[in-house]
């Protein structure tokens, strides 16, 4: 597994969290919830990368 292949252990990130005081609608949500699992995926493709590259 890549994870396991890695030589540094792995980023701790704090998770998402709705506390923005107001409140919020489904499709707000939806797109805070889109916009962080989008995020990971463009920092997991990086990490993938440099750990091919290093292979």
């Amino acid at each position: 597994m890549v994870l396991e292949m890695s030589d540094r252990p792995g980023e701790k990130r704090p998770l998402p969290v709705f506390n923005s005081r107001r409140a919020m609608t489904p499709d707000e949500m939806d797109e805070e919830i889109r916009s962080h699992i989008e995020q990971r995926v463009q920092s997991n493709r990086v990490v993938s990368e440099r750990i091919s590259r290093s292979s």
